[in-house]
């Protein structure tokens, strides 16, 4: 049976005409949802403030610089390949995505004599000056950056073996570096001679004039390094002796990692050092106090010894130097969970380059504050005591304003907006807190409260637009 078109219809079929305001609505909706899309993929790296595309996180020049050094794990028990493994697993476990840049060789590669022309030799481990160039490469290829270790001195630190120093020949031994490719050199005086700030400046003086970037990391803390290092062009310099696997200096026994003899020093005892607190005046771009490597995955530190060690380097603005076995990362193992943590890198690399310090100290609470770049606070609480403690403070101690504040708590990555300008909470024994307080009418940016959509700017426009029509 033919169906009859009504009466009104034409025997011809009209055209499908969508209104203007329809399909400018259709329009509205993929804006908003790429736009959504865009947004909610990048939400945790802006909260953060690591958005992946600046190029100099970790680097030492403009921000702590990021990477391992060997020494804290494998003494110098070291070669070629072990290395190059540890920089392939550094390019895939998460590290250089999180800015963890520098692959460093300690005190582990010299011989006991130089060529005859007087430069540098390697041993055998490394395959020779060769085998150092090539290694070099191979982790330049990866996308990472190699550090390198010497003295001022005629030799190097190791009491155990006679490995040479550079002590005549900076420019020369230098030079060789940038001829194998080096970006970072760890200078070690040990019984090196001499004004502590002409030897820095003449080692910044010789890698300005072979002209390939290299930071350049002092140890010679007993000589007050932060009242000439800026000057000197030093970009890091130690604050103490080495640090031990340990969270403070009375657990030492010899089933714990202390590798320098003379030092009882512990993740507690960096904070307790004088010289970490005069350093902070003198932390600017390119120029940052090194309470040594992190012992994070050693084993020696407890879970929240684990975690209060990394809290406090990056209250410190302070270099991230992993000292641990990153072929053992997973990024489900302790030291991915603290040593990828973002929310906390963004603390250490923020580009104010500000040094935290203490606002208070009670009976082992202590209460530290950093001022960021947006006008955030970064505070940590903490704990020192041998149990568990509730701690607490208001937003006058570290001047901020009172009113409505986004307070989130970065290791257990939850926000909250209180208008209490107080803070409480309980902090494990031996334990950190790390917050950061932003006052709303600084935010620039934030995340919608947990249970509500990313985003709602499609559909409000979407209402608007329909609104409009049914005038």
């Amino acid at each position: 049976m033919p169906i009859v078109p009504p009466a009104h219809s034409s025997s011809r079929p009209r055209p499908y005409r969508p209104s203007l305001w329809r399909a400018f609505v259709t329009l509205a909706i993929c804006i908003a949802v790429g736009l959504s899309v865009a947004w909610f993929t990048n939400i945790q790296n802006v909260q953060s403030g690591l958005t992946g595309t600046d190029p100099t996180l970790g680097d030492g020049f403009h921000h702590p610089a990021m990477g391992w050094n060997h020494y804290n794990h494998f003494l110098n028990a070291v070669d070629a390949p072990t290395i190059l493994a540890v920089a392939k697993a550094m390019a895939h476990n998460g590290m250089k995505a999180a800015g963890y840049t520098y692959v460093n060789i300690d005190d582990s590669w010299e011989t006991d004599h130089r060529a005859p022309d007087g430069s540098l030799l390697v041993n055998s481990a490394f395959g020779g000056v060769a085998g150092m160039k090539q290694l070099a490469s191979q982790i330049h290829a990866l996308g990472l950056k190699f550090g390198i270790y010497t003295s001022p001195a005629a030799r190097t630190c190791d009491p155990n073996v006679y490995h040479v120093g550079s002590e005549g020949h900076v420019l020369q031994d230098v030079q060789s570096f940038a001829d194998w490719g080096v970006d970072y050199i760890k200078l070690d005086y040990c019984s090196a001679t001499g004004d502590p700030a002409t030897i820095a400046r003449a080692w910044h003086d010789a890698i300005v004039k072979v002209g390939r970037p290299m930071v350049l990391s002092i140890n010679v803390y007993w000589a007050q390094p932060w009242t000439w290092a800026p000057a000197a062009g030093v970009n890091m310099w130690r604050t103490g002796p080495d640090i031990c696997e340990i969270w403070t200096a009375p657990q030492r026994d010899n089933s714990y990692r202390c590798y320098d003899g003379n030092s009882t020093r512990g993740v507690l005892d960096v904070v307790e050092n004088p010289n970490v607190l005069a350093s902070a005046a003198a932390v600017s771009q390119g120029h940052y106090s090194d309470p040594d490597m992190l012992e994070i995955g050693n084993g020696g530190l407890s879970y929240t010894e684990e975690q209060a060690q990394f809290s406090i380097w990056c209250m410190l603005a302070a270099p991230l130097i992993a000292g641990n076995d990153p072929r053992q990362m997973t990024g489900t193992d302790d030291a991915s969970r603290f040593m990828l943590q973002r929310d906390l890198i963004a603390i250490d690399q923020d580009a104010a380059n500000i040094q935290g310090k203490p606002f208070r100290t009670d009976q082992g609470l202590e209460y530290w504050v950093k001022p960021l770049a947006d006008g955030s606070k970064a505070v940590m609480l903490l704990n020192t005591d041998a149990n568990a403690q509730t701690m607490r403070f208001n937003w006058n101690e570290i001047g901020l304003p009172g009113g409505a504040t986004t307070v989130r708590d970065l290791w257990a990555g939850t926000s909250q907006v209180t208008t209490n300008n107080q803070f409480s909470a309980t902090v494990p024994s031996h334990g950190a807190i790390v917050l950061r307080l932003t006052a709303q009418a600084h935010q620039a940016w934030q995340a919608p409260p947990a249970g509500q959509p990313v985003m709602d700017v499609g559909v409000s426009l979407v209402g608007i637009l329909t609104e409009r029509r049914a005038r």
